[in-house]
């Protein structure tokens, strides 16, 4: 749907419904306590917000007359609690992004360099995951889902990596996978900077932005390839 999505510094929810040139501003319904600082939709057109220490995710937003309502809500400070706090101290979520499979994991950057990533059943105990970015690959400037529960994140020194949450889920649930593990599978894209990265599901290429230029990325097997 042409639907946008705004949130407010104060903590409130506004719909813009292109075609039919209408923005409905929702006082009550949806309403956060703290600023929105970021969001996605779902595949279903489920829309999903972080705020303060909280994400919460509608109900499917028709086409005509959406009405924001929340659905479910997760916490997380909870999940924070067992970081480090230099990175649980870090300020609210600044990226936030779903999974294409279904049930989605929900991806949410902390910080500079702290990624959170949990499911959202709520059926499973130790479905969180933290990931953590050595410092020289500079602060996180987006990630992007592909469909097998992989999701590629860029940095701005230049790099992009490739993480497997699915995997390390499964991992967490057998093993006992650390509450934070360090990225692996890290790909030098551009020398001096990079500031975004997207994902196109119907040509399976990945296009990123740096060095005043733009790369296409693809992906053979686990391995990224300009």
């Amino acid at each position: 749907y042409l639907q946008l999505a705004i949130g407010t510094k104060a903590g409130k929810v506004i719909i813009f419904n292109k075609p039919q040139q209408m923005m409905q501003l929702h006082e009550r319904k949806g309403k956060h306590g703290a600023p929105v600082t970021c969001g996605d939709w779902l595949t279903d057109n489920r829309l999903g917000l972080a705020s303060g220490t909280r994400v919460k995710i509608s109900k499917p937003l028709p086409e005509e007359g959406a009405q924001w309502e929340s659905y479910s809500k997760f916490k997380l400070s909870g999940m924070l609690s067992r970081v480090p706090r230099k990175f649980k101290d870090a300020g609210e979520p600044k990226l936030l992004s779903f999974s294409l499979t279904y049930p989605p994991f929900v991806a949410v950057c902390i910080g500079e360099n702290y990624m959170l990533v949990f499911g959202t059943t709520g059926s499973h105990n130790n479905e969180d995951v933290g990931l953590t970015f050595p410092e020289d690959y500079g602060p996180i400037t987006g990630f992007q889902w592909l469909e097998d529960d992989v999701v590629l994140v860029s940095l701005a020194n230049g790099y992009v990596t490739s993480v497997d949450f699915g995997a390390m889920v499964r991992m967490r649930r057998q093993h006992g996978l650390p509450e934070a593990v360090k990225a692996t599978g890290t790909t030098k894209v551009f020398n001096e900077y990079l500031t975004c990265l997207t994902y196109s599901p119907k040509s399976k290429r990945i296009a990123a932005v740096g060095d005043k230029g733009v790369k296409v990325i693809v992906r053979d097997g686990g391995d990224l390839e300009v």
